[in-house]
C-alpha cells in the first residue's frame, strides 16, 4: 500500500511515517530515518486488514512536526 502527502512549506529533512492496526492499538513508526520522498509504500500490510496512517516533518534537529490528518484503508482481499 502506497501513502502519499503534500511536501511541508517549510525547510525539512524528512518524513516519518506512522501506522496503527488495529484500531485502538499503538501508532507505529515506520522508518527508522526520516525519508525525503512525499510517499511512502508499507509492503508489510496483509489483504483484508484495515490500516491507518499520519505523517510527520521532521527538521534538521530531528524536531517532529505535529502529526497529519490520518487517513486510513483496507487492503483488499484477492
Amino acid at each position: 500500500m502506497t501513502i502519499s502527502w503534500k511536501a511541508s512549506t517549510s525547510p525539512v529533512e524528512g518524513y516519518y511515517v506512522y501506522r496503527r492496526t488495529p484500531p485502538g492499538a499503538n501508532y507505529v513508526r515506520l522508518n527508522s530515518e526520516p525519508i525525503k520522498a512525499t510517499q511512502y509504500t508499507d509492503t508489510a500490510v496483509e489483504a483484508g486488514h484495515s490500516y491507518t496512517y499520519y505523517v510527520t516533518a521532521v527538521d534538521s534537529r530531528k524536531v517532529e512536526s505535529t502529526a497529519s490528518t490520518m487517513v486510513s484503508a483496507t487492503v483488499p482481499t484477492p
